[in-house]
């Protein structure tokens, strides 16, 4: 009869040990991973809540197909007209500055000796008029150049940051705040006017108020939605180009 012991035979009668049949499925398994192990939750573009809709905004995921350029409101057009306006009325304060500074000076002497003239003594004071007396009565060419190309520059970058405020970039309003808060702090100069007057000053004083405009406008809620939008907006210009469509 057939030998019971061949191994055709054991093959067929004894059990694979489950050892062996685990190491089999694990062979069979396309992917390599064992077959009970759960695999990792998936979120779909449509998941919303939580903190999932602000990575979606941040990295881009979840956005939708199209999108509409957010439209700027009219506290952001507002806040960047003050802006212009600032930068016009410093240009006119310099201008003014320049023609007017030996009024401006005297103004300033008569104040200070008006003052605190019993306080200054004799020589001093013969010497600061005498002073004034014989200051040139026009500026050389580099006082002139210095003070028009400062202003000038200066009223570029204001004018360019008021350009990225429009466009909703969250890093100018920032900087034109601080700008604006150092401008309203120029409403100190009223207390100069105890000193000495003169009427070029008031346009210093007027662009000092008319800052507060856009420390106001910048923060308020329509501008500050319009900048997160802007953001999203940002990002997903980013994913379609990322994605060539």
């Amino acid at each position: 009869g057939a030998n019971i012991f061949s191994p055709a035979r054991l093959k067929e009668t004894c059990p694979t040990p489950p050892a062996d049949r685990e190491s089999k499925a694990m062979s069979e398994n396309t992917y390599g991973t064992y077959p009970n192990q759960q695999q990792p939750p998936s979120y779909s573009s449509t998941h919303s809540g939580g903190a999932y809709e602000n990575y979606a905004q941040v990295y881009g995921q979840g956005l939708p197909q199209h999108m509409e350029k957010p439209a700027v409101p009219g506290t952001i057009k507002m806040a960047a007209n003050s802006i212009y306006a600032i930068v016009l009325l410093n240009i006119v304060s310099t201008v003014l500055g320049l023609v007017y500074w030996k009024e401006l000076l005297q103004s300033s002497m008569d104040g200070v000796l008006g003052m605190f003239g019993s306080a200054i003594p004799e020589e001093d004071r013969a010497t600061f008029e005498a002073e004034l007396a014989n200051a040139p009565t026009e500026l050389s060419t580099f006082e002139l150049v210095t003070s028009l190309g400062g202003t000038v520059l200066f009223s570029a970058a204001l004018i360019i940051l008021a350009i990225f405020l429009v466009k909703g970039h969250n890093w100018a309003r920032i900087v034109l705040t601080v700008y604006a808060a150092f401008k309203v702090l120029g409403l100190l100069v009223i207390f100069t006017f105890f000193l000495f007057f003169h009427w070029t000053m008031l346009v210093g004083l007027l662009a000092s108020l008319l800052a507060i405009a856009p420390l106001v406008l910048m923060w308020l809620r329509p501008s500050s939605a319009y900048i997160r939008q802007m953001q999203v907006y940002g990002q997903w210009l980013k994913q379609r180009a990322y994605m060539g469509s």
